[in-house]
């Protein structure tokens, strides 16, 4: 199965939600029997009377461009380099440059050798 999303006005899911509530099945289910019901045979009779192989779906081939930024860099004023902010900033830097991916392991490594 694939999952979807749909719009639907307030009233047709309030009808929706009514009658998947009196028929005690989920609104999914009453969604995927009602487009069975509209589109075509069940799904159990399409795939009993399906004897040939599917024909495979293209593949993508063409890939995103690369966007490369056209922006130049901004001049660092003497005023910006005097702001205690701006002088903030990398104040932190731990010089590990996978620390968002790994930061389970360093900090695991840092209880361990903070028991030693």
């Amino acid at each position: 199965m694939k999952r979807t999303q749909i719009y639907l006005s307030d009233d047709l899911y309030e009808t929706l939600r009514r009658t998947a509530f009196e028929q005690r099945k989920s609104i999914a289910q009453i969604a995927r029997e009602a487009l069975e019901t509209h589109l075509g045979e069940p799904r159990v009779a399409r795939e009993q009377t399906a004897t040939y192989a599917p024909r495979a779906l293209p593949t993508r081939t063409r890939r995103a461009k690369k966007i490369v930024s056209k922006k130049t860099p901004r001049r660092v004023t003497r005023e910006l380099k005097d702001n205690p902010l701006y002088q903030m900033i990398g104040i932190a830097n731990s010089g590990l440059g996978d620390l968002a991916e790994n930061h389970d392991y360093y900090l695991l490594e840092y209880e361990k050798r903070k028991r030693k």
